[in-house]
């Protein structure tokens, strides 16, 4: 909803003209709807990598900082934390 409404706006201000800066200082003009555009294009960049990082994200491992939780088995750590909606995370990503 966010990317359309950039997109309707960066239409809509594509001839509004507006002060370039670069480094804090002018420089060439440049349109306000360049401006929402670019936002735009960082707002689907940031929507296509965030599906990926919370895949990466959704894991549970059952033991803590001393120990193994071995006395569990690992029927139970799958259990539990499939449970949840979690992949299990089995070893340490290196």
């Amino acid at each position: 909803m966010f990317g359309e409404i950039l997109d309707l706006r960066a239409h809509e201000f594509r001839k509004t003209p507006q002060i370039g800066r670069t480094h804090g200082i002018h420089a060439e003009p440049i349109t306000f709807g360049l401006k929402i555009a670019n936002w735009f294009a960082e707002n689907q960049r940031n929507i296509a990598r965030s599906a990926p990082a919370a895949a990466q994200m959704a894991v549970g491992k059952i033991s803590g900082a001393v120990g193994n939780a071995s006395h569990l088995g690992p029927e139970s750590k799958s259990a539990s934390v499939n449970a949840s909606g979690l992949s299990l995370l089995l070893s340490l990503p290196r």
